[in-house]
């Protein structure tokens, strides 16, 4: 399968739902589908960018679909505003699912595994520094997308199965790759053969065992050639995984952390359930049904400050957060639709706590209350939920200078304007300049998102201030 035959459905348009779809779109898999059932509120403005005020009220999936449209012209997108069912996982070869429960992961899940589909589930601490990418797949064929080595061979002893190459150049194998040849003398089995599987010995020779005991004599010279195999790679069922998790560590510093937020994750995930909704910011009552939910294995030693935090910023939305996971789980999609390199098995937690203000900032979260975090019905309400009124309008009039609007560039200044930074201008004290001295080329459009085809040709810092609030 490759990017350019693939078709993609992607389940919720919240902040990591419209990363992944704009990566997907910018990347060139060639069917993009959008899904969502969820109207837009006030909370998914301060991370979705393809999100405006006048979409308050309006399917998410429908007002994102021109925006995304207009990112690559060779991509075909769609728009489906109606739930996921069975039959509709026939037509993708990859499903993401994001902004849903256990219950429609489960059964989406159910459905992929008897289909042969694709499932990969990432998930954006839904409203919190912290977050979460996981994935489940059925079984698979992968392979390493490294180029493949070649070398010349000097000599083959057919007694000890060692294969020393030309002028001692090294072959640049590892223990248990494979390897198959051409234009070899005498020993012409050699020539085309199946892949036979090495074991190094030195930098110039490596060993192919018994496979050549019964050849010809060699008698000079040849090519060698490593051939990649195909790797089976399996994964469990999400309710199975979900009771005997696989963690990869994100952060060593932090080892113990992945599995205490495997159990916070299932205990908002229950608590939504139970009462229809997050759990409200910096709310002691809510604190306290969270905690009756949490459950205490043995082999997790909680913080209390840590599931306090979690319970209380889980309401929040930050734009810096989704751009993360929606670029691990848009990575991954490109391997999962490739079969280049190996995904992620099974789960990747990141927790993004050291971006708290700290104690001495004057914006310390354990010193905010209730009201400090409310809703306002405006488009920072899901940074305030995180970090307080006071610390969002601090950000407001703060003075950078960008330099560079390129791919990075444009990443950057997208976050910072869905963030509020520097927003409280021309006349209050906010100011954000960006300086970059190149013209708009078409080579651009792929990766640097915040120009389209009638920019071509323009002064990137002219055209990426028309582009960061408009939307998008």
């Amino acid at each position: 399968m490759h990017l350019r035959k693939s078709a993609v459905l992607i389940s919720g348009m919240g902040s990591v739902g419209v990363e992944i779809a704009k990566n997907l779109v910018l990347g060139g898999v060639r069917h993009v589908t959008i899904q969502d059932t969820v109207n837009t509120s006030w909370y998914d403005l301060s991370a979705q960018y393809f999100l405006c005020e006048e979409n308050i009220g309006e399917n998410r999936a429908k007002c994102s679909l021109p925006h995304l449209s207009e990112l690559n012209d060779s991509v075909q997108v769609a728009a489906l505003t109606e739930p996921i069912t069975e039959e509709m996982i026939d037509l993708f070869d990859l499903v993401i699912l994001t902004d849903c429960g256990y219950g429609l992961q489960d059964e989406v899940n159910a459905w992929c595994r008897d289909k042969g589909c694709y499932l990969w589930w990432p998930t954006l601490a839904v409203c919190s520094p912290t977050s979460r990418s996981t994935q489940e797949l059925d079984s698979r064929l992968m392979t390493r997308i490294e180029q493949c080595h070649e070398f010349l061979i000097d000599y083959v002893d057919k007694v000890s199965g060692d294969i020393t190459t030309f002028d001692n150049a090294p072959h640049n194998l590892e223990d248990g790759d494979y390897v198959t040849f051409v234009e070899v003398k005498g020993m012409t089995e050699l020539n085309n053969c199946e892949p036979m599987r090495v074991t190094v010995k030195k930098p110039d020779v490596f060993n192919v065992g018994d496979a050549v005991k019964h050849f010809s004599d060699h008698t000079g010279c040849g090519r060698g050639k490593q051939v990649k195999q195909p790797v089976k790679v399996d994964y469990l069922d999400l309710k199975t995984s979900r009771a005997d998790p696989e963690l990869l560590i994100w952060d060593m510093a932090k080892y113990e952390n992945g599995l205490a937020l495997h159990y916070l994750w299932q205990c908002l995930y229950r608590f939504e359930e139970i009462y229809n909704r997050t759990p409200v910011p910096q709310n002691e009552n809510d604190f306290e049904l969270f905690y009756a939910e949490l459950q205490n294995p043995t082999d997790v030693d909680y913080d209390v400050e840590m599931i306090k935090d979690f319970c209380f910023q889980s309401r929040g939305n930050l734009v810096t957060v989704a751009s993360v996971v929606g670029g691990i789980a848009s990575q991954e999609a490109m391997k999962l639709i490739t079969h280049h390199m190996t995904p992620l098995k099974q789960y990747m937690y990141i927790d993004h706590y050291d971006s708290m203000p700290g104690p001495g900032t004057g914006y310390d979260p354990k010193y905010l209350n209730e009201e400090d975090c409310a809703p306002r019905d405006h488009r920072y309400d899901g940074n305030a939920a995180v970090f307080g009124w006071h610390f969002q309008e601090e950000l407001k009039r703060q003075k950078w200078f960008v330099v560079g609007a390129g791919a990075i560039g444009c990443e950057l200044l997208k976050n910072f304007a869905m963030m509020g930074l520097c927003c409280d201008g021309p006349d209050g004290m906010g100011r954000l300049k960006i300086t970059d001295m190149d013209q708009i080329e078409v080579s651009n459009l792929n990766r640097q998102f915040l120009f389209r085809r009638h920019d071509v040709g323009k002064k990137k810092s002219d055209r990426v201030p028309l582009a960061v609030l408009t939307p998008i």
